[in-house]
This record gives C-alpha cells, structure tokens and sequence, in this order.
C-alpha cells in the first residue's frame, strides 16, 4: 500500500510587469529587497541547502522572473511587509527600476490573501515634433534615427514621433525628410526618463 503526499502552494504575491505603453514584459525579474523576520529565516535555510549554487539561481523563494504575459508569483510567504523591486537588466538602460511594498496577511481561518500588484517600468524614451524651421505644421514621414545604432522611427501625420525604449547618454538624432536638409543634432538622454527634442528642418 503506498501513500502519495500532496504539497499545496498558496499564492502569497501575484503580479504583472508592463511597460510604458501597457504591454507585458517577459523576462523582467522581480527581487525581494526587504523581508519581513520569518521569511529570513526560510531564506537563510535555502540558501545553505543550494550552497554556492544560490546566488545564481533564476528563481528562488524571493526572486521570480516574469512570464512572457508579464505574470509572476511568490507562494507560501510568512505575514508581514515585503519590498519588491523589479527590472529588466537585460535591456541595459532602455528601462529603468521600480520598487514596490506589498503586505502578506491571512484570513481568519489562516489561508494567505493573495496581493496582485501591477508594476510599469519606466522606459528611458525620447519624443517630439519635426516642423518647418519657418513654421507651420508638423512634417509627415520624416526618419528619425539615432547615429550609430538601429533605433528609428517615422513621424505621423502631424509630425510627431517616439522613440522608445532607448540606451541613455550623449546621442546623436539624425533626422530626413524628402524636400529638406538633413538635420544633426546632440541630445543628452537621462536613464529611465521620457524627454523631449523637437526638431526644425529647411527647405532644400
């Protein structure tokens, strides 16, 4: 006669991660930045039984990376105050950090409340406005590219265009449009931050 044993998990924290413009990121990781005493505890027993293993694991009791739908999980925490903090360290700088406090509490019968948390990354992003240097309305079409890397994008209707999700630094914004000079021009992008460079082009 054999016994099987059933483990239930009970989702403590759930969440998705978005980015700016709302859709879900995949491969973001979301790290516990501050626990509350009994979870310390657990965590100090797992990471003696991974030994030198632990530090690199993908996924621990306090760190989950995020699903292609933006979901990720946390099950089994003790009650208490918990500080997430999620980022997307693959993408460089293109996207910035978030941190969030969530609080673990049960029932009266002693099940976990699940907590959702949504999380949006800010994203380091440059937009504006191509225009007439006489003035006059928006330039429609025009490239918009960043010197020495694959980042463009075209203006729409009205002249207006975004680039998102781009590195941070000293760049340099080329900018064509058919019937108008080509325009240079430097432009210092912050981290994690949207800014806003607009653009003046002459006639041929």
């Amino acid at each position: 006669m054999s016994h099987e044993l059933t483990v239930s998990h009970r989702v403590a924290i759930a969440g998705r991660v978005f980015n700016q413009a709302g859709k879900p990121v995949g491969g973001a990781e979301v790290v516990m930045q501050a626990v509350p005493p009994a979870f310390k505890g657990i965590l100090a027993l797992a990471a003696l039984r991974y030994g030198s293993k632990w530090k690199s694991l993908p996924a621990r009791p306090d760190r989950s990376i995020t699903r292609d739908d933006g979901l990720f999980y946390f099950v089994d925490l003790p009650n208490g105050k918990y500080t997430l903090r999620a980022s997307l360290s693959a993408s460089g700088k293109r996207f910035g950090t978030v941190d969030k406090s969530v609080t673990v509490a049960r029932d009266a019968k002693g099940n976990i409340k699940t907590v959702f948390v949504e999380i949006s990354l800010p994203a380091t992003a440059l937009k504006g406005i191509i225009t007439r240097h006489d003035g006059g309305t928006g330039i429609p079409m025009a490239e918009v590219r960043i010197r020495g890397s694959g980042e463009r994008v075209y203006s729409d209707s009205q002249g207006r265009y975004e680039l998102p999700a781009i590195e941070p630094g000293k760049r340099t914004l080329l900018v064509f449009a058919q019937g108008y000079r080509k325009l240079s021009q430097v432009v210092e992008i912050e981290p994690a931050r949207e800014q806003t460079a607009d653009c003046k082009l002459k006639k041929e």
